[in-house]
């Protein structure tokens, strides 16, 4: 990999650093911003991989990140404990959902 390669994944990985120490200095919750790092991380690194195959399975776990950050968003947004049952009905729903495509996704890589 070339020097500027380099470089410029540093400079992506600092600047994901400081979002998420931002985030959780406002409040945010832990699980959400150390999925956010670690989608950073595998986005980041795909493009760089030239075997499809081990490319194609980063690109698997940058899905699966991505499912689990809206569960872990479901589940920050339940522990606040606002709305009336209609809301946390419709985060019961979207928690479910999420836990579906997490397991397909999973069942698809078997």
């Amino acid at each position: 990999m070339a020097e500027e390669g380099v470089v410029e994944l540093r400079k992506k990985a600092l600047e994901a650093w400081r979002e998420a120490r931002e985030y959780l200095e406002s409040g945010g919750d832990v699980t959400y911003a150390y999925l956010k790092l670690a989608l950073s991380d595998v986005e980041t690194a795909a493009p760089l991989i030239k075997d499809p195959y081990c490319r194609r399975q980063v690109e698997a776990e940058a899905s699966l990140l991505r499912h689990a950050l809206k569960l872990a968003m479901v589940a920050y947004e339940w522990s606040l404990g606002v709305g009336g049952r209609a809301y946390k009905l419709r985060l019961f729903l979207r928690a479910v959902k999420e836990s579906i495509i997490i397991l397909l996704l999973q069942l698809k890589r078997l």
